[in-house]
């Protein structure tokens, strides 16, 4: 049965890229879940169904799929009746609200860069004499990533994390606010709603309804519908007329 349960294991995370998912398995974690249409979990092993208040769900790594090329969550599963195993799926399973404070905090704790004065004695001394940026750190597996402005398309929150989306279809979680990156990035990035900041560049066309509403057509991928509110429509199209920030 543990040979059984080991190829499957194997099978399903090939391609994965978690230093974790090793140790996870040896630690009891050893049957795969798959999640549902209906927010339900999958045991691969023994098809049986578990709901969300039958499990304990917590958030263990941030990793690379090689296979569909995307990153994708690593997640614990523990269940009421004995059974541990692993889930790995494209967005952060939340089964209940109660634990999305606690996911939340997890996630930070995993992507959590670090204060380069740490490493670079004098780094934010030097940041402070030089305001102007022109790039944002990312944490992507194990490395720090400096991400220029100009390659940026837009920046978009969801369940409380804000996401950068390159034009070539990239993305990163960032540990900053909306609000803070509204405020260093200039003139080029628009703040179209409460979750939404977008480069003048990533804009290909505007759609208009009877409510006066506007949408914004993307050159890249947006998993999102970004719209603009009547009560911002005016100000934004002043701000789409204006030219670049040098």
């Amino acid at each position: 049965m543990n040979d059984m349960i080991e190829l499957t294991s194997s099978k399903r995370f090939q391609g994965i890229e978690s230093s974790l998912l090793n140790t996870l398995q040896g630690n009891g974690y050893t049957h795969d879940f798959r999640l549902q249409k209906n927010n339900k979990l999958l045991c691969l092993q023994n098809n049986k169904i578990f709901t969300g208040e039958k499990v304990k769900v917590g958030l263990a790594d941030l990793c690379y799929d090689y296979n569909t090329h995307d990153c994708k969550y690593v997640h614990t599963i523990d269940s009421a009746c004995g059974i541990k195993g692993l889930l790995v799926a494209e967005k952060i399973y939340l089964p209940d609200r109660e634990i999305i404070g606690k996911v939340i905090e997890k996630y930070n704790a995993l992507t959590k860069v670090p204060d380069m004065d740490n490493i670079f004695p004098g780094f934010n001394l030097l940041a402070r004499k030089n305001p102007a940026e022109d790039r944002i750190l990312v944490r992507f597996k194990d490395k720090i990533i400096p991400v220029l402005h100009n390659d940026i398309a837009l920046f978009f929150l969801e369940h409380e994390l804000v996401q950068l989306v390159t034009f070539d279809g990239r993305s990163y979680f960032v540990q900053r606010s909306l609000e803070d990156l509204e405020k260093h990035l200039g003139i080029n990035f628009y703040r179209v709603n409460r979750q939404s900041l977008i480069n003048k560049a990533a804009i290909k066309d505007l759609s208009t309804s009877f409510t006066r509403t506007i949408t914004i057509n993307l050159k890249c991928q947006c998993p999102h519908k970004i719209v603009v509110s009547k009560l911002k429509s005016s100000n934004f199209l002043d701000w789409l007329t204006l030219n670049p920030a040098a």
